[in-house]
């Protein structure tokens, strides 16, 4: 019987240290990021993200060309070009940054804000908030400021802000404390860098809003209370890039 008392406490004590994260990588996400795993959109965002900048910066680099030019020919957004239904520049700027500061921002947030969102919307609601409020973000940003070179994952970023707004305001969501401190903080971070700026563009941001909480409440769970909400939503899907559209060709008739 000792024997197998002995057993049973070593099995517990293994137990117990399976449970302990191994490394500080696991130990740092299971307190600021419970819901972090490699098999995500968010970490391949991330990844992306980096790759992307530090391949351009070398190539520019290598050849002599203007970290820009190199951005403006893969796809960055730039207004004029929309008129020669260059449309993939709503959508190819989202995975481009500027430079240093704006890139380590945007992914500090994804990993802050999306992992946890990924996990409650599922992949293809998550695909559709993210790229939705970054293509909605770049639609107002070129309305506008119709000669404003952008690029930056700031819209889909900011539609994570949209989707807590809708979440926390009806209650659709359960947070705890530190989830809220999180939230706060990154609110707080955002608005410092939008501010302080000069080259932070302040449109891509409200639309960025603005659209995730519209896909966020149409995206939400049938409840009585909501559906008139969502009416005003489904109408919100179609009058939002209508209204951005005519703002944008009235720029372009009056230069």
């Amino acid at each position: 019987m000792t024997n197998v008392h002995g057993f049973n406490d070593l099995e517990q004590r293994e137990d117990n240290k399976s449970s302990v994260p191994d490394n500080l990588v696991d130990s740092f996400t299971s307190v600021f990021c419970p819901r972090f795993t490699y098999r995500s959109i968010s970490f391949a965002s991330i990844v992306l993200y980096v790759f992307l900048f530090f391949s351009l910066w070398f190539v520019s680099w290598a050849s002599g060309i203007r970290y820009y030019c190199i951005l403006y020919y893969l796809g960055a957004l730039h207004p004029p070009a929309l008129m020669h239904f260059q449309l993939h520049r709503l959508v190819l700027p989202t995975f481009y940054h500027a430079d240093f500061m704006h890139l380590m921002n945007n992914v500090i947030s994804t990993f802050f804000l999306c992992f946890s969102i990924e996990h409650y919307l599922g992949v293809k609601r998550f695909i559709i908030l993210y790229l939705g409020s970054s293509v909605c973000g770049y639609l107002l940003s070129a309305a506008a400021l119709p000669k404003t070179f952008t690029v930056g994952a700031s819209g889909a970023i900011m539609g994570m802000f949209g989707y807590y707004i809708i979440y926390i305001f009806f209650g659709l969501r359960q947070m705890d404390n530190r989830s809220y401190l999180i939230l706060a903080s990154m609110i707080f971070i955002n608005l410092l860098l939008i501010l302080s700026s000069p080259s932070g563009n302040f449109f891509a941001h409200l639309g960025g809003v603005i659209s995730g909480a519209i896909i966020s409440l149409i995206q939400a769970d049938e409840r009585s209370d909501l559906n008139v909400w969502k009416r005003w939503a489904k109408v919100a899907v179609i009058a939002y890039p209508a209204v951005c559209i005519a703002w944008f060709l009235y720029h372009r008739v009056e230069y």
